[in-house]
């Protein structure tokens, strides 16, 4: 008696139970998860997952000699995630109308950090905020630091001051933050803190006041209890957290330049005279000047490609350095 090689057994079998094409609704099951496999954007990724497991439902429900309760129900639920995650998708990207104002808040400081969608669930935790009386104060130096504010509108006769022990140090304008320094503590503390409340134990470092009567000033503002709980955003806290913290970061920055920060002025010898090249079309912090971050005003005589040999450090009307350039020369 010859023996049959149990590979030879199997593949013979498998030769012979060589079934027909499915039906129809099983192939556009088929086609539908096909499609998924190609798809870059996300929605539509969700769309045809979800068709193709309704297909795939139906399919486990009539095409098969017998109902395959399982594979009925395990393609139900799976059209049911992908539907409802293609819900929240399509809601995300629908057109956002926003105001004229909140529009232009968001070109100028959050469109290069939050999505539409998500800028809009932050304004949704926040509120507007319009005073116009003479001695009307947004924060009082001194007291428990609880909301951070965005000058969002601002009379051109109105005079927005900052003070601090009743001498003003500054006047805020368009576009201004209020409370960034005591925002920054407040993310510093609750980070030392591990979990535990810091409410109450960081204070407003200044007062923020109106100085002239029926000019008025409207700010957008955030309670940072609010915040707390919009970071914990299932879907965009952790966007939303990183987003806004940046913008503040950049407010900050630019405060602190404009407050303690100089120019840079860029010189090359010619006929024994310096002839100007540039100068730094904003004040700068000396200790984080790169040449990347200086943007040039004008370029004098020299011309455009001229390369500099003399670094003129100034701030207001006063010389602070003057030092020669060289071949990676830092300052």
């Amino acid at each position: 008696q010859v023996r049959t090689s149990p590979l030879i057994a199997v593949a013979s079998r498998s030769m012979a139970v060589i079934l027909p094409a499915n039906d129809a609704i099983y192939q556009i099951a088929q086609c539908f998860l096909l499609l998924s496999y190609v798809q870059v954007n996300i929605l539509f990724l969700r769309v045809v997952l979800c068709f193709g497991s309704l297909f795939f439902a139906v399919w486990c429900g009539v095409s098969l000699p017998g109902i395959s309760v399982d594979g009925v129900v395990y393609n139900v639920i799976f059209g049911f995630i992908n539907f409802v995650q293609a819900v929240f998708l399509a809601r995300e990207m629908l057109p956002i109308k926003f105001t004229a104002e909140q529009q232009k808040m968001y070109t100028t400081l959050f469109g290069s950090f939050l999505t539409p969608y998500q800028f809009k669930l932050l304004l949704n935790h926040g509120r507007r905020r319009k005073i116009r009386k003479l001695n009307s104060v947004l924060s009082q130096e001194g007291n428990p630091f609880s909301m951070i504010a965005l000058v969002v509108e601002k009379d051109p006769t109105a005079v927005f001051i900052v003070e601090k022990d009743g001498v003003k140090l500054n006047e805020l304008s368009l576009f201004n933050w209020i409370g960034m320094p005591e925002y920054t503590e407040y993310l510093e503390a609750k980070k030392l803190a591990e979990g535990k409340s810091v409410d109450g134990d960081i204070l407003n470092r200044v007062t923020h006041k109106l100085m002239t009567d029926n000019a008025p000033v409207a700010f957008w503002v955030w309670e940072v209890e609010d915040l707390e709980k919009l970071f914990c955003h299932k879907s965009h806290g952790a966007a939303l957290y990183t987003g806004l913290n940046s913008v503040i970061l950049m407010g900050l920055s630019a405060l602190l330049i404009h407050l303690n920060g100089f120019h840079v002025s860029l010189y090359k010898r010619l006929n024994d005279n310096q002839d100007l090249i540039a100068r730094s079309s904003m004040k700068l912090d000396v200790g984080s000047v790169t040449s990347s971050m200086i943007r040039y005003e004008a370029t004098g005589s020299a011309g455009p490609d001229a390369v500099p040999d003399t670094v003129v450090i100034t701030g207001g009307t006063h010389l602070l350095q003057s030092v020669p350039v060289s071949t990676g020369n830092q300052l």
